[in-house]
C-alpha cells in the first residue's frame, strides 16, 4: 500500500541498542529479540535479522544472509556509538558540532502500525 506520508527520520544518536533476533530481551529474559520481531519475524529468518531499538520504537531488518546481517548490525552499532560519542561532545561545542551530528538519520519507510521497516534510507 502506497501512502503520501513521508516515512519518519530516526536519529541514529537516539538508537539505544542493536539486537539480534536470537539475543535474549532484557525486559522479558524467557524470549529472544523484541516483541515485534517475535510478532512479525518467521521463524527461518531470525538467524538473520536484527532490531535497531529506539526510545519509542524499533526498525527490524532482515538481512540477505547471516554474514550480511552480522556486518549491518556491527555497522549500526558503531555507527550509533560514534553519533552518540560526537553528540555528547559537540554539547559543549554549539551550533557547529550539532550540525555535523545531524548526519546521522534514517528515514524509515514501516509497513504498518506495528513498527517495522520495509526500507531504509540514510540522509546526509
Amino acid at each position: 500500500p502506497s501512502s503520501n506520508k513521508r516515512p519518519p527520520k530516526l536519529d541514529l544518536s537516539t538508537c539505544l541498542e542493536v539486537r539480534h533476533a536470537w539475543s535474549p530481551d532484557p525486559l522479558n529474559p524467557m524470549f529472544t529479540g523484541t516483541p515485534i520481531l517475535r510478532l512479525k519475524c518467521e521463524a527461518s529468518n531470525a538467524f538473520k535479522s536484527f532490531a535497531l531499538i529506539f526510545p519509542r520504537r524499533t526498525v527490524d531488518i532482515t538481512a540477505v544472509t547471516a554474514d550480511q546481517c552480522k556486518v549491518l548490525m556491527e555497522g549500526f552499532s558503531a555507527l550509533c556509538f560514534r553519533l552518540q560519542v560526537a553528540s555528547m561532545a559537540g554539547r559543549g561545542k554549539g551550533a557547529a558540532a550539532a550540525g555535523a551530528v545531524g548526519a546521522g538519520m534514517i528515514s524509515a519507510q514501516g509497513d504498518g502500525e506495528d513498527g517495522t521497516a520495509r526500507a531504509l534510507r540514510v540522509d546526509d
